[in-house]
């Protein structure tokens, strides 16, 4: 069986927003809840649980309130809320305007979890140890009232940032309780003034487990389950289409209405020549399975990733990403037009479930 995991990671923009944050992250959450509704398939969200913490310590007490709210309505109407750590926000002030936009200011050298310790892995470990308990007790009090049967059970680094100090993470995700990660994209490399990722090298494997012993570096008999977010090469037609949407989407950035925040990342690639950065453009064949107007690329990602690895093991999970933030009516249409395909495609031999069905149907190939 083939198992997709539509997941969002449900976060504001890191830099700041040009909007008050409920039309940035609630209106366009709501917007995707009653998409999936529409086509029937549950999502989960993975939320950054800090940001709330955050804002409740500065006295901005309504916006994590509207969250929960929303969290609470999400889990009841059968969709998931699991686990989404960006640690800088222990310490990130925030500057409002009189527009309901803000800035953030926070010290981007501890935006993953290993730059937030000095020292040796033990120090990361209980970093880590302590964060993932107090989110998954934030979660599990909220939500278990709405959900009796409500579990944490999976986790996704903020920046996709399990990596560096991996073998730590894993060991504090285990001893916390967590059964998957969701950080993993196969081939991606990611280096900025936040960024940190080298996840060329992972096991080539559609899944596997990844042990406190020996992290990404090879596949584990037991440990935490790893779900990807797929990513894959596309074919000549699907990257002639998705260097087009790029250029449009860059295009409409320039000329249309002013999008409603901004990130944190900056790269070094923005400042290299040129020609340098048009041939890496034009050479990627690359795609991440991340929500866009471009439903038939989505689907070539989808189907050479499932031929590549589906006769590997008897189940196939894959996670397919979305961030509420940036969802617009284009994506929504796309991502009803991408289920059709799927569905139509692989037929009876696909099931989009929650990363809590995916623990169980883990628990139940174990006994």
């Amino acid at each position: 069986m083939i198992y997709v995991l539509y997941s969002g990671d449900y976060e504001v923009f890191l830099g700041g927003n040009h909007r008050p944050e409920s039309q940035v992250l609630i209106d366009r959450t709501e917007a995707i809840v009653a998409t999936c509704g529409q086509i029937g398939v549950p999502a989960t969200f993975f939320a950054d649980v800090c940001c709330l913490w955050r804002y409740r310590e500065l006295g901005y007490p309504d916006f994590p309130k509207q969250v929960d709210d929303q969290m609470c309505r999400a889990i009841a109407q059968g969709h998931d809320v699991q686990a989404h750590i960006h640690p800088h926000w222990m310490e990130t002030e925030i500057d409002r305007n009189e527009q309901g936009g803000c800035r953030y200011r926070c010290d981007p050298s501890r935006f993953l979890l290993a730059h937030c310790v000095s020292g040796d892995g033990d120090q990361l470990y209980h970093f880590t140890l302590d964060l993932l308990n107090r989110t998954r007790t934030y979660l599990t009090d909220l939500l278990c009232p709405i959900v009796p049967q409500y579990r944490c059970i999976a986790f996704r680094a903020g920046g996709y940032g399990i990596q560096p100090g991996t073998e730590a993470i894993v060991a504090a995700l285990e001893d916390a309780g967590f059964l998957i990660d969701s950080s993993v994209v196969p081939g991606m490399q990611l280096f900025s003034n936040v960024n940190c990722i080298d996840f060329t090298d992972v096991p080539q494997r559609g899944n596997y487990h990844i042990s406190r012993e020996h992290g990404l570096s090879r596949p584990a008999v037991e440990g935490v389950f790893e779900i990807p977010v797929l990513r894959g090469r596309v074919g000549v037609a699907s990257a002639v289409r998705s260097k087009l949407r790029w250029l449009r989407h860059r295009w409409r950035r320039r000329t249309g209405p002013k999008p409603a925040g901004y990130a944190i990342q900056s790269t070094s690639a923005r400042r290299a020549p040129l020609a340098l950065r048009a041939w890496r453009f034009l050479s990627q064949r690359e795609e991440t399975l991340e929500l866009s107007s471009d439903p038939k690329t989505m689907f070539d990602i989808t189907r050479r990733y499932v031929r590549k690895y589906d006769s590997e093991n008897e189940d196939l999970f894959f996670a397919f990403s979305f961030h509420p933030k940036s969802v617009d009516r284009v994506h929504l249409a796309a991502l009803k037009q991408y289920d059709t395909y799927l569905k139509r495609y692989y037929g009876s031999s696909v099931r989009a479930i929650t990363f809590q069905e995916a623990a169980d149907r883990l628990a139940q190939q174990a006994s």
